[in-house]
């Protein structure tokens, strides 16, 4: 049951009970008081928060009308209706203009209970919207008050009535004075720079008619002196008609010439460094290239120089011989011319003449072995014939003829193969085997009687991994990266030219397409790492 506070404005006792009545059978409970004077309705207006007034339209000494302009000086908003006998029509319609709710008549009192409950509903609503107008106004109050104080300016824009309000900082922000402003939404439009309106509209149009709640939109306006400053708009609808349309939207305004500026001096370093990267990337362009030329010429020295090097004993040696050989048979020819040589004289210089023949034989079979290590290097060989073998089979062979080459020091080998790899053409896999192996067996047993191979080799995906490594003396750190260039030996003069590993990494590099590494094991000795795709077959086929 709903409690009804109600003031009843009555000379007749027994019609205020039947009104008391409808409303109690109606299903309030009617707290209520009845008074017949003025002073009596000034009392009770104040005593009480009243929910309802109901008032005869006519008393002795008091009346309808007085009631309601006391009301009226109250501004209390408080439902008036008048119950009356004998009103008329026009008289209801001047009361209802004076603010009268609704009258009804005491002839139809069962209009009573329905106007009543309308406007005991009316008068809710009507107090909902007066809260929420007063709470809206204080946080817009708070909400300026910071806005304010942090430097944003704030525009009010009414859009029903098209008329925009500016606070005293978007004034300063932008050099103007209220008189300045005419407050009308176009003139408003007019201070945006004609560049960047219609980007500013699009975002008011999802705010009014997109149902959108916020908007944001940087901008130029126009300042009092003429000139242009950038700015950042954000706004918030904070009313909407019954259409759902945008009635009312707050905006703030907030000044960022400066980071405009920095934007734009920002874009200028980029292009400048930009540009200034891509002279120095020339430039290191072609100081690589001119290193790289420099290390090729540098390399071509050594290579000269090792060639030189290497030829010039067998072929002193092939000169020696040959002119001693031409000296002696000028002896012999002017002896015979003479006659005096002997048949035992004849057969001793035939003997010296053959050491001589021999000598130049073996310094120019050496001659042709180094020309031939040369052109390996150069990777510029016929392939070998096309024949299917065994991966396995060709590592077996290679460790069978390189580590029994040695007797002094006791070789182990351990494989790890996987047996099941097939190769076309593999003689230059062969040969880098070979080398390796080699390398291992002059360099890292020395000082020693015993020492491991280990060698492993399997498939990944469509690559061949090849490893050979031992448990030796290891190599030094710094040699790691020159190994593998040409007459790089530390055996010098000891039967060890250092063309071994140049040839294995050309081969690799060059004809399988591969990689070869080596370094040092933290276990101890070298591993020496060989990576070459599947099948090398398509390789030799496109080179030659």
């Amino acid at each position: 049951m709903n409690s009804l506070c109600v003031l009843v404005v009555e000379d007749c006792e027994s019609d205020a009970s039947l009104i008391l009545r409808i409303l109690t059978k109606a299903g309030y409970a009617v707290l209520s008081a009845r008074v017949e004077t003025e002073a009596e309705f000034r009392a009770e207006l104040t005593h009480r928060d009243w929910d309802l007034i109901l008032s005869d339209y006519s008393l002795p000494g008091f009346s309808a009308d007085a009631a309601l302009n006391i009301l009226r000086q109250s501004a209390r908003d408080i439902p008036f209706i008048i119950i009356s006998h004998n009103i008329g029509e026009e008289a209801a319609v001047a009361m209802m203009k004076s603010g009268a709710h609704d009258y009804v008549m005491k002839a139809s009192m069962s209009r009573l209970v329905p106007a009543v409950e309308r406007e005991i509903r009316d008068a809710a609503t009507r107090k909902d919207r007066r809260r929420f107008s007063i709470a809206l106004k204080e946080s817009e109050a708070r909400w300026n008050f910071a806005l304010e104080g942090s430097g944003y300016g704030v525009w009010d824009w009414n859009i029903a009535e098209a008329k925009v309000i500016y606070s005293s900082c978007w004034l300063s922000m932008h050099g103007y004075q209220c008189i300045d402003m005419l407050g009308n939404f176009e003139h408003h439009k007019s201070l945006i720079h004609p560049d960047d309106i219609n980007q500013v509209e699009l975002a008011w149009d999802e705010c009014i008619t997109h149902r959108a709640t916020r908007y944001r939109a940087e901008f130029r306006s126009k300042d009092h002196d003429g000139g242009w400053r950038w700015v950042l708009n954000r706004g918030m609808v904070v009313e909407r008609g019954l259409d759902g349309k945008a009635s009312r939207i707050i905006s703030t305004h907030a000044d960022i010439s400066l980071q405009k500026k920095n934007e734009q001096l920002l874009v200028e370093l980029n292009g400048d460094l930009e540009r200034k990267i891509c002279e120095r990337t020339a430039e290191l362009s072609a100081a690589l290239d001119h290193l790289a030329e420099s290390k090729k010429l540098a390399a071509l020295g050594v290579l000269v120089t090792g060639i030189a090097h290497e030829l010039n004993t067998p072929l002193g040696n092939i000169v020696l011989g040959i002119s001693t050989l031409s000296d002696e048979l000028e002896t012999l020819s002017d002896q015979l011319d003479r006659g005096a040589i002997s048949r035992g004289g004849l057969r001793s210089q035939l003997v010296q003449w053959r050491e001589n023949a021999q000598m130049a034989l073996r310094n120019s079979s050496r001659a042709a072995d180094l020309i031939d290590r040369f052109k390996q290097i150069a990777v510029d060989q016929v392939s070998h014939a096309k024949r299917v073998v065994n991966l396995g089979e060709i590592i077996e062979s290679c460790i069978d003829a390189t580590l029994n080459l040695r007797s002094s020091v006791e070789i182990k080998c351990e494989t790890e193969i996987d047996q099941s790899i097939q190769l076309m053409s593999a003689g230059h896999l062969e040969q880098v085997i070979s080398a390796v192996l080699m390398n291992a067996m002059q360099h890292a047993f020395q000082g020693r009687t015993s020492g491991i191979v280990e060698v492993k080799a399997m498939r990944v995906d469509s690559e061949i991994f090849i490893s050979i490594g031992d448990n030796g003396i290891g190599i030094k750190s710094d040699f790691c990266q020159r190994v593998f260039d040409p007459f790089f030996t530390t055996k010098l003069g000891q039967g060890s030219m250092g063309l071994g590993l140049t040839i294995a990494h050309n081969l690799v590099t060059g004809i399988l397409k591969g990689t070869i590494g080596i370094a040092n094991r933290q276990s101890g000795g070298v591993l020496v790492k060989i990576k070459f795709p599947c099948d090398p077959l398509n390789v030799i086929e496109d080179i030659y």
